[in-house]
This record gives C-alpha cells, sequence and structure tokens, in this order.
C-alpha cells in the first residue's frame, strides 16, 4: 500500500498473503429404474435412484407426472399407478461445486392394465335327455386365460373332472350341476369363479305293458316297436301287435315322443294256453279282462294322476288328479264309459309312469 501521508513511515507498506483454493466443478446426476413398468392395477412397483455425486446428504424428490411425491429417499415403492403414469426423481447434490445443483433423471412410463374378472356360464345338451341317456355341459368362458381349468360339481359335490366338458350317463332328475373355472390370465380380480346351476331335466320314458287278446300280443301306445323273442330281436316284428307261434319269452322295446327307449318286462307266452301274467302286489287290475266294472287297488304309491288311454295313446277319462299316498286305495273303473277293447290305465306316480293294460269284452 502507498499511503498519501507525507510523514509515513514507511511509505510503502505490504498485506499478509491469502491463499486461495480453486475446486474443480462436480459434475452430479442421478438415473432411476423399476422392477417393473408392466403391471395390473393395484401392484406395487420399486423405484431405486442411483446418483452421481451426490454428496453426503442429497435430497431426493420424486415425482409422478411432474407432481412431487414420496419422501427425501432414494427408495420410492408405490401401488397408487395409472396407465401412462410418468415417474422421475430429481437429486440436489450436497457438493458445493456440484453441477448442475439439481439433477434431473430418466423418466420411466408406467403401463397399468385394469383387472379383469372371469366369467364362466354353463349349458347342457340337450336341455332335456331320457333318464339313462349321457348329457352334456359345456362351459363358455370370458377372461379365462390360455389354461383354464374347469372343476365340475353335481349337488355341490366334486365329480372329479377337470376337463372344458362334462358328460355324464347317470345323472338323476333334478341333480343340480356347475363348475368353478380357475383362470390363469393376468391382472384377475378373483382367480376363480362359480359358475351358473343346471337343473338337469329328464323325460321319464313310458315302461311299454304287453297284453295279449285271442293269441296276439298287444304293446301300450308307442312311436316305434321292436319286438324280442328270447332276448333277440325279431326281424321284422315292428308294429304295435305280434303273433307268436313258438312257446318261449317275448318282450317288446318302444320308443316314445321324446325318444326315449324304455323294453317291457318278459313275458311267457304258450302256444294254446296264453301269456302268464304276473302282478305287482302293490298294484293291481281285477277282473281282467272284464265283461263289467273293474276295480283298480294301489298300495303304498304316492300318486299324481291316473287316466285311461285308448289303444293310439290318447287319453279318454280321467279317473284321478292330485296328489295321494295310497296306503290302501281301491278306484272304481267303470266299464259303461268305454266299449269293447284294449284300453290302458296310465298312473302318474313319484316313481315315473306305470301303464297297466285293461281287456274289455261285455
Amino acid at each position: 500500500m502507498i499511503s498519501l501521508f507525507p510523514c509515513v513511515s514507511p511509505a510503502v507498506t505490504q498485506s499478509n498473503p491469502i491463499v486461495i483454493t480453486v475446486v474443480s466443478t462436480m459434475a452430479s446426476s442421478v438415473s432411476i429404474h423399476s422392477d417393473s413398468t408392466h403391471i395390473c392395477e393395484g401392484s406395487p412397483v420399486n423405484f431405486q435412484a442411483v446418483a452421481i455425486n451426490g454428496g453426503i446428504s442429497p435430497v431426493y424428490e420424486w415425482k409422478i407426472n411432474g407432481l412431487a411425491v414420496g419422501t427425501n429417499n432414494p427408495v420410492y415403492l408405490s401401488n397408487v399407478f395409472n396407465n401412462n403414469d410418468q415417474v422421475s426423481c430429481e437429486m440436489t447434490s450436497s457438493f458445493p461445486c456440484a453441477f448442475p445443483a439439481v439433477a434431473a433423471s430418466n423418466t420411466i412410463s408406467l403401463a397399468v392394465d385394469s383387472l379383469i374378472t372371469p366369467v364362466v356360464t354353463i349349458a347342457s345338451s340337450p336341455d332335456t335327455s331320457c333318464t339313462g341317456m349321457p348329457i352334456s355341459f359345456v362351459p363358455v368362458a370370458l377372461n379365462g386365460g390360455s389354461l383354464p381349468i374347469f372343476d365340475w360339481f353335481v349337488n355341490n359335490v366334486p365329480s372329479g373332472t377337470t376337463n372344458g366338458s362334462f358328460v355324464s350317463s347317470v345323472l338323476l332328475p333334478l341333480d343340480q350341476v356347475y363348475c368353478v373355472l380357475h383362470s390363469n390370465d393376468r391382472c384377475l380380480s378373483t382367480p376363480s369363479v362359480n359358475s351358473n346351476t343346471v337343473a338337469v331335466n329328464f323325460f321319464v320314458p313310458v315302461i311299454p305293458v304287453v297284453i295279449e287278446s285271442s293269441s296276439i300280443l298287444y304293446s301300450s301306445p308307442a312311436v316305434q316297436y321292436q319286438w324280442y323273442f328270447n332276448s333277440s330281436p325279431i326281424p321284422g316284428a315292428e308294429s304295435q301287435s305280434y303273433f307268436p307261434v313258438t312257446n318261449g319269452f317275448y318282450q317288446v322295446e318302444t320308443t316314445d315322443t321324446n325318444g326315449c327307449v324304455a323294453m317291457s318286462s318278459i313275458q311267457q307266452f304258450i302256444v294254446g294256453t296264453g301269456m302268464i301274467k304276473e302282478e305287482e302286489p302293490d298294484l293291481m287290475l281285477f277282473p281282467n279282462p272284464t265283461n263289467s266294472d273293474a276295480s283298480l287297488m294301489i298300495s303304498n304309491r304316492l300318486v299324481y294322476a291316473i287316466d285311461i288311454l285308448n289303444v293310439d295313446g290318447k287319453s279318454i277319462v280321467n279317473l284321478f288328479k292330485g296328489e295321494t299316498l295310497a296306503d290302501h286305495w281301491i278306484l272304481k273303473i267303470h266299464s259303461i264309459y268305454l266299449s269293447d277293447g284294449i284300453y290302458f290305465i296310465r298312473i302318474l306316480e313319484s316313481n315315473g309312469v306305470q301303464m297297466i293294460p285293461l281287456l274289455i269284452h261285455k
């Protein structure tokens, strides 16, 4: 320093030295990565930030679509995302000469799929079948995935079938059939769902009855007939009646209007004598044949309706309609309404349909 005062000694003085340290600029940056970028709605995603030249105590600010979220942490975990959300992070370095002071990360775009619910419906084919005939149940699945599994149940009991369809010939009327779909699709709200329940419907086959008149065998009315001799079909014997010429055992197989096939009981026939009859002890019609009135005795049966059919299968007289548990019941059949010929008493009961032939000869 040079003083301007005239009497200052020394006129020129020197200050103390100051040492200046120049620190190089440090480039700061931050990058982020996630454990997934394509997720289902509600699934968690873990993001991690990796800082370069962040210093001892860098500050992290996470952002979704430009809005601050989370806390000051190099890790951000959340399960609340929307489709196409943009996730990024800003890092403020604690180094004094970091540049930039606030570093922006890369941006991760998320693809978020909405949750889906599997659905399955079933239908039977045919809708109504004959007892003993197979019924198929086919599922129609939505969101079942590439390898769906179907567990089939009958009356809430597993059937043991896990195929895409269920076929059974041992179902009973009103059995309840449904399936459980196990889906392998992604983004499921639930992996397993129950189908609708289908109640099995059956046509009850009408068991044919064989009656003999004037050495001719007659079947109860049906659509098609096939007579058998000693358990073998008789070629060409396909009408409602058959004239036997050989001693042996005869029966008839019929097809009704619903396509159901049923076989009569075996009847022994002796040429010159006729058919050897056997009555059910709890279901008897007597006298039969008759030239007057007849009586129908019913025991221990739940009966819904009784009527009389002519030989063509047409109902001509209604004898009873309602519901009764017949402990021991005798129903009078008046022949005044009937002309000479063959008739059938049809009984609708809890076990199905029974047919008893009636021959009137006045």
